[in-house]
């Protein structure tokens, strides 16, 4: 902003407050206290929600705290042992297609020792 911005925003502003003040003397007296009173009451609405983010604050922390501690302290899941033939199978160098028939081969094997 410039300076002579500043100035007649300034200027405004001084203008608009003596303008208010002129009237607020010609209002009748209940409209006055009528006035103080919300005003009084404004001034009590602005310091509740400096309380209330205390105790909002201090819920998210409990909350966050708690979420910390049980992820910490979970027991720890054991974790599957593989089978020793799966292993075995893994391991070996034949195909994949070889174990897929093993019963077919197991069954062969099988006839030809009874012949």
């Amino acid at each position: 902003m410039t300076d002579q911005h500043q100035d007649s925003e300034r200027r405004l502003v001084a203008a608009a407050k003596e303008l208010l003040d002129e009237q607020l003397t010609r209002l009748d007296q209940p409209i006055v206290d009528r006035l103080s009173r919300a005003r009084r009451e404004a001034a009590q609405a602005r310091r509740k929600p400096a309380r209330l983010l205390w105790v909002g604050g201090l819920a998210a922390a409990c909350v966050g705290l708690l979420a910390v501690s049980l992820w910490i302290w979970q027991p720890a899941v054991p974790q599957p042992v593989p089978d020793p033939e799966d292993l075995e199978i893994l391991a070996s160098a034949e195909d994949l297609d070889f174990y897929e028939d093993l019963e077919f081969y197991s069954w062969l094997a099988d006839a030809d020792v009874r012949t």
